[in-house]
């Protein structure tokens, strides 16, 4: 009898609604991102979650997240530090 390993409960990754906390955008947002592929996630049941190294190389790429031209339609580019992003402690 072989033994198959049960999916692990708790995902390396970031959930879907953390990492939109994290910048200026909503959840729906993200997952428009990761629909057109520009976002790689994977599912552990329902839940949706971002590889943290996948969700910073993201963030890295955007030009929108620094407040660039190219805003995905419907968001405003808003400056990182009225969201508390880039915040040093």
């Amino acid at each position: 009898m072989t033994h198959t390993p049960s999916p692990p409960t708790q995902p390396n990754g970031i959930p879907i609604r953390d990492a939109a906390a994290q910048i200026p955008c909503c959840a729906r947002t993200l997952r428009k991102e990761i629909a057109q592929g520009r976002l790689p996630a994977f599912r552990l049941g329902p839940r949706i979650f971002i590889k943290p190294e996948d969700f910073e190389n993201y963030m890295q790429n955007i030009e929108w997240f620094s407040g660039g031209p190219q805003a995905p339609p419907g968001l405003t580019a808003v400056p990182p530090e009225v969201h508390g992003v880039g915040r040093t402690v």
